[in-house]
């Protein structure tokens, strides 16, 4: 490479030696047709292995709550640094949706091996009983986890725009809470009265234009709305 490191690669650098060199990153814009001036913008997810092989979900939503980092800064700077970060961070249900989609990938790896030798019309036998125990449970545990993942997904949104109020504007306190009136004000225009700290046009054009995904979830016949208040019935 030639001149000077970038700021990313500087990060990125620190990380590797912090977990023994060990870094799996995934850049999300591989996966799509983008010009090199966009694909600048996505973020890298992936996992890191410490020195002990202990492997460790990294997001980079999960660096705009930690300490240390130049968002940390803005925070402290603000007054709500400590306890109230703490306890407004969603670095706790990032984390247990990462836990939910891990622990059902692991299941799906037990139902689709289980339905292509279709043991259920084989001879009976211990290995027959045993493979079709543990088919049954990780269908029964798979229900349990994508119920949990929506739900998840739903409470996420929330925290988000009610954690980085601080980060996004200088009237913080008068910011939206929940994601929905956040999408409602960014529509009436009533979010460029909050004096935002970014782009206030790119930050209504990602309220509007990009939140189908919750509007899929909560709506009257949004998925999670369904799985949490309506009659259903849920078959993996």
């Amino acid at each position: 490479m030639n001149g000077a490191p970038t700021q990313e690669s500087v990060r990125e650098s620190r990380l590797a030696g912090k977990c023994g060199s060990n870094l799996n990153a995934t850049d999300m814009s591989d996966f799509y047709s983008l010009p090199e001036s966009v694909k600048a913008q996505f973020p890298r997810h992936g996992w890191t292995r410490n020195d002990s092989g202990f492997r460790q979900l990294r997001l980079p939503l999960l660096r705009v709550y930690q300490f240390e980092t130049p968002h940390y800064e803005i925070y402290n700077a603000n007054g709500p640094a400590g306890i109230w970060l703490q306890c407004h961070s969603p670095s706790a249900s990032i984390r247990m949706l990462a836990v939910c989609l891990r622990d059902l990938s692991a299941e799906f790896r037990v139902i689709l091996p289980a339905e292509e030798v279709l043991w259920s019309s084989g001879p009976v036998s211990e290995e027959r009983n045993r493979v079709l125990t543990r088919y049954h449970e990780a269908l029964d545990r798979s229900e349990v986890l994508i119920m949990s993942a929506f739900v998840l997904l739903r409470r996420l949104a929330d925290q988000i725009v009610d954690a980085t109020r601080p980060l996004l504007f200088e009237d913080w306190k008068s910011a939206p809470r929940q994601m929905k009136t956040a999408v409602t004000m960014a529509k009436s225009g009533r979010l460029r009265e909050l004096k935002a700290r970014c782009n206030p046009q790119r930050l209504i054009d990602a309220l509007v234009n990009r939140t189908a995904w919750f509007e899929a979830l909560r709506q009257d016949d949004g998925v999670r709305d369904i799985l949490v208040h309506k009659e259903h019935y849920l078959s993996v």
